[in-house]
């Protein structure tokens, strides 16, 4: 049913090693570093983090999709060199945004340890966007081999250095921005040292970026929706509770989304450049591809989803400080989460191609406003764990839908 020939079941076996390394390493480094760093310090990493997040998604991110979408196009053309260089503009632009912001967030900063963390922060994020731009164009090419190597190294070197960082030179939580930044600055420099052929910006073309901006425009919009349905609770936790509850809900639920969002991201390095190729060249008929990567993801996931669940309790307090570990009746809320938006992604993956990007940000806009309210709603009454069940309760209506507009176009077809 899945087509696992020999040479796609090389592939998956690349994906999983590329995924479990990080996967462990991750959990190894957001759980067990609970007893080292203060719930406090969690807090204001995450609000850091976040709000880079939506500035990185809002200046740069957002044109990863465009490789996503135009690189096939311009490969079938034979015209990668115009390709690359009007991307590469993009992305030299959006540096010098991004760095302005970060000069004027640090403006209003009176904190050390806010400083610190946002300088550490630019850095990693810029350094992050750059490895993501080099994964995606292996991905797009195939060379499963080499991004999974990648993506080990990265994760094992960088704990490596992180451990470093803590134990001998005593940094506190920036180390774990700091760590990833330097680890990625040696990936960056072998690939250009490696492929320097590629960046070029001698074929700018206006026509190109006019299509390039009126995609990632809309791009932006999804993406920031997306981002403000995971992390907007942070926010709201931070005004009506505390920032020791804001590290600690965030620490909880990147441990959840990390364990099952591991297993999905496996299926997804694994599907994208089949499901990118498909639609490119025969996108109507691809609705029993469709279906057929919804059972798989599904098949895989349930059973994790249910083991992580019934153990939740004796895994985090292996893993978590108590001060964390007694929250762990949360994990299955967002393990549930973030399989459905797993599901989700196939159809809005799908109607990307279609360019039917102002129905996505429908989707997205109501999912993210019934968010909103249930968090203001269940949080100052209940407190912050109520979060979970709003997180929960908003993407089993993101699932409902996107799949009740996708069955409905099936049927008129």
């Amino acid at each position: 049913m899945f087509e696992f020939n020999k040479k796609n079941s090389i592939t998956f076996i690349w994906y999983v090693m590329g995924v479990a390394f990080p996967m462990f390493v991750g959990l190894f480094k957001n759980t067990i570093f609970t007893r080292i760093f203060t719930a406090k310090e969690y807090g204001e990493y995450a609000l850091v983090n976040i709000t880079f997040s939506y500035a990185t998604i809002f200046f740069i991110t957002w044109i990863s999709g465009i490789v996503w979408r135009f690189y096939q196009r311009f490969k079938f053309r034979d015209e990668l060199d115009v390709f690359y260089s009007n991307v590469f503009f993009l992305y030299t632009i959006s540096f010098f945004i991004l760095l302005f912001f970060t000069i004027l967030y640090l403006f209003f900063q009176s904190e050390a340890i806010y400083i610190e963390l946002i300088i550490y922060t630019f850095l990693f994020y810029i350094s992050k966007e750059i490895v993501m731009l080099i994964g995606i164009i292996l991905r797009l090419n195939q060379n499963d081999k080499f991004y999974n190597i990648i993506k080990i190294v990265q994760s094992l070197f960088g704990f490596g250095i992180l451990f470093l960082l803590v134990f001998s030179l005593n940094f506190r939580i920036e180390s774990f921005f700091l760590s990833s930044f330097l680890i990625d600055i040696v990936i960056i420099v072998f690939f250009i040292y490696k492929n320097h052929s590629i960046i070029t910006f001698r074929f700018f073309s206006i026509q190109i970026q006019k299509e390039f901006l009126h995609f990632g425009g809309k791009t932006i919009i999804i993406s920031l929706l997306l981002l403000g349905i995971v992390s907007s609770d942070r926010y709201i936790i931070s005004y009506y509770d505390t920032i020791e509850h804001v590290g600690i809900y965030n620490q909880l639920y990147k441990f959840s989304e990390l364990s099952i969002g591991a297993v999905i991201m496996v299926l997804y390095g694994f599907i994208n450049p089949i499901l990118t190729v498909k639609f490119e060249k025969n996108l109507i008929k691809s609705d029993k591809l469709i279906l057929k990567y919804f059972v798989m993801i599904s098949l895989i996931s349930i059973p994790i989803i249910v083991i992580l669940s019934v153990f939740a309790k004796p895994i985090s307090a292996i893993l978590f400080h108590e001060s964390f570990a007694k929250y762990y009746y949360l994990i299955p809320f967002i393990l549930i989460s973030s399989f459905l938006y797993g599901l989700v992604n196939l159809v809005e993956f799908k109607l990307k191609f279609e360019n039917k990007m102002n129905i996505i940000i429908l989707f997205y806009s109501i999912c993210l406003i019934m968010n909103i309210i249930l968090n203001v709603f269940f949080i100052p009454k209940y407190g912050f764990q109520f979060a979970a069940l709003s997180t929960l309760i908003t993407y089993i209506m993101m699932f409902i839908i996107f799949y009740w507009y996708y069955m409905l176009k099936v049927k008129l077809q």
